[in-house]
């Protein structure tokens, strides 16, 4: 057994032996590791593939929809089983790995903050394992092209809620995109240059408009660094100087020129990806405000609070032109 290796590249060594039939059984799988991994097979090896077919799996991008696309290419069997989350390779037949890796970067030790994974050598393989193989694969239903459609439609119309766990142990990690606002990601993304902010957000290839938008949304709002700044907001408004020490402090070595770069993408992506974070503008200051703290508030409580808030910004204002000046 191969614990926290590059199982990547044990997966590519042991593909590269297979002479006719390849049977994979995997909950999730991502193109691109898919891609490079079979991409190695011998001419003429009959592949198969048993995964789990849910519209959340796609929806949250544990899985990508345009496996369809590529099997179909390809002429690879792609059947659906939502009962499988065993994780097996069967080789001719004869030789099995079982692994607890799914088929993604992460799970397979390429990416930079890989998932701890065990990965068994092939081991020979016995009748009884493939005849009960076989019995799930056979009660498996061959996903068509009217299912890869369905799926599609049935994906865009899922409400991905953000997920803002209280309890984060990465919670100092720093990792925000370069990408100044989601429009410019959008144009990154669909110029098929390869971009650190499309890994960085896990966004496949050949997503719609609505999915891509979802995608981000789920992504960055996980982000440690960005449910950092909105436990904040939740508590009160965030001014410009109060966005700019949290990124100081979590990026030390940063100038201040860049700083502010990183503090404007903030106030560009909040209010975009999300209507309850919207930048109040007082003179010639801005301030991050979440919505939410107005529920249940009267109108004359909210207008005293606003009034506040404007006095403290201009006293912001005054000191952030001291302390420059």
């Amino acid at each position: 057994m191969i614990l926290d290796h590059n199982i990547n590249g044990e997966f590519k060594k042991i593909i590269q032996n297979c002479n006719d039939k390849l049977d994979i059984y995997t909950p999730y799988i991502k193109v691109k590791p898919l891609v490079e991994i079979l991409s190695l097979l011998k001419d003429k090896v009959a592949v198969t593939i048993v995964t789990s077919w849910k519209a959340n799996n796609f929806a949250y991008g544990s899985s990508d929809l345009e496996i369809f696309s590529y099997c179909s290419s390809n002429n690879i069997h792609l059947k659906a089983n939502n009962r499988v989350h065993l994780k097996v390779w069967l080789i001719d037949e004869k030789e099995i790995i079982s692994t607890s890796a799914n088929i993604s970067y992460r799970a397979i030790g390429v990416s930079d903050n890989s998932n701890h994974e065990f990965f068994n050598l092939p081991t020979s393989v016995d009748i009884n394992d493939i005849d009960k193989l076989n019995f799930i694969k056979d009660e498996s239903i061959e996903i068509k092209r009217t299912d890869y459609e369905n799926m599609k439609k049935c994906i865009e119309e899922i409400e991905i809620p953000i997920i803002n766990d209280k309890f984060d142990l990465n919670i100092h990690k720093n990792i925000l995109p370069y990408s100044q606002s989601v429009k410019e990601l959008w144009n990154l993304y669909n110029s098929d240059k390869e971009h650190n902010d499309i890994d960085l957000l896990n966004l496949s290839k050949g997503l719609s408009e609505s999915i891509f938008l979802k995608r981000v949304k789920v992504a960055y709002f996980n982000l440690p660094i960005i449910k950092f700044i909105i436990r904040k907001l939740e508590l009160n408004d965030l001014y410009w100087r109060d966005v700019c020490e949290i990124i100081k402090n979590r990026f030390p070595d940063d100038h201040n020129s860049e700083i502010k770069i990183k503090v404007s993408s903030i106030y560009n992506w909040l209010p975009a990806l999300h209507e309850n974070f919207i930048v109040e503008q007082h003179n010639i200051s801005e301030n991050l405000h979440h919505k939410k703290d107005d529920r249940g508030k009267t109108k004359n409580e909210i207008i005293g609070e606003r009034t506040k808030r404007v006095s403290h910004t201009k006293l912001a204002l005054i000191r952030r032109n001291n302390h420059h000046g």
